[in-house]
């Protein structure tokens, strides 16, 4: 492995296996699929400041019930979330939401630290596409989280976890909060996981 200032080298095997596993699975709104990379050395626990990966996007009532919802899961494994302007630690978040017709393609996704995310891209705090009309159930909605540990002082990312999960859009489990719930609790299952490993969490 080696460092460098805000991404993580991985190797290209494990990248390309990640990425063809989560391009070519289905995800149904009971599950959601969740890779996560880190550096294999301990993370420390402590105070942590949720916020948005564009600073632009830090005062969004939306992002704000994002965060609330981040903060309660990020606990469970040893946080503590705060609002300080000094910790030595931020978790950086990304939300991207893909609408399509059942049977279309998903949105192309890459996978890994430093990489793009797929529509909208890391440092895009909400990514939108909206069918024209009312919601139909032959319409999917596709939710991706991303989530980014980093440590202020050298800006080194420590760890980065992603989580898409699909859902028909007339149902409750299309509701943005309910999904990104979903895919907190997830994405933090016993972690920081398997670095490089792609899961389906039921």
């Amino acid at each position: 492995m080696l460092r460098f200032r805000g991404s993580i080298l991985l190797p290209m095997a494990a990248l390309m296996l990640a990425g063809s596993m989560v391009s070519g699975c289905a995800t149904t709104a009971t599950q959601v699929e969740v890779t996560r990379f880190h550096l294999t050395q301990p993370i420390p626990r402590g105070d942590i400041r949720i916020m948005p990966a564009d600073p632009s996007l830090n005062d969004s009532l939306e992002n704000k019930q994002y965060a609330a919802v981040i903060g309660q899961e990020i606990r469970t494994v040893g946080f503590r979330p705060t609002d300080a302007a000094n910790t030595e630690q931020l978790l950086l978040f990304s939300v991207t939401r893909h609408v399509r017709a059942a049977g279309a393609p998903r949105a192309p996704v890459t996978i890994g630290i430093g990489g793009g995310t797929g529509s909208g891209g890391f440092g895009v705090g909400v990514g939108t596409s909206f069918p024209i009309g009312t919601p139909k159930a032959r319409e999917l909605v596709t939710y991706t989280l991303n989530l980014r540990i980093r440590r202020v002082q050298d800006n080194v990312v420590l760890w980065e976890g992603r989580a898409t999960t699909e859902a028909v859009m007339t149902t409750a489990a299309a509701d943005p909060r309910t999904a990104i719930a979903r895919m907190t609790s997830a994405i933090f299952t016993d972690f920081p996981g398997e670095s490089g490993k792609m899961i389906v969490v039921k």
